[in-house]
């Protein structure tokens, strides 16, 4: 997180926390303001639907975690990379490599 002073014309950073509340930059530095979660591959694609975080990795893996403790809720694998990834109400929409697109 880059210092004010670093950017010219910047006086101030915000950030929003998990509740959509803005925080200033004091509080986006604080421990409670972060979340850890872990992927065996780099993360393509994110999509937040009210507590629930759903990730996307390179290694076909899609994931549904719940926050904000950040507990694996599920793990979808697929049988290529996905590339891109929707939550909504009912459904979770995996777009894939190969052209793929599975909805669960």
């Amino acid at each position: 997180f880059p210092s004010p002073s670093s950017v010219p014309g910047r006086t101030a950073w915000l950030a929003q926390g998990l509740g959509g509340e803005m925080l200033d930059e004091d509080a986006a530095r604080r421990p409670e303001c972060a979340l850890t979660l872990q992927h065996s591959s780099w993360v393509t694609s994110l999509s937040l639907r009210g507590g629930l975080l759903a990730t996307a990795a390179n290694n076909g893996v899609a994931t549904l975690w719940r926050l904000p403790d950040g507990e694996q809720l599920l793990s979808l694998p697929h049988n290529e990379p996905i590339n891109a990834l929707r939550l909504s109400a009912e459904f979770l929409v995996c777009g894939c490599q190969k052209g793929t697109v599975a909805v669960w």
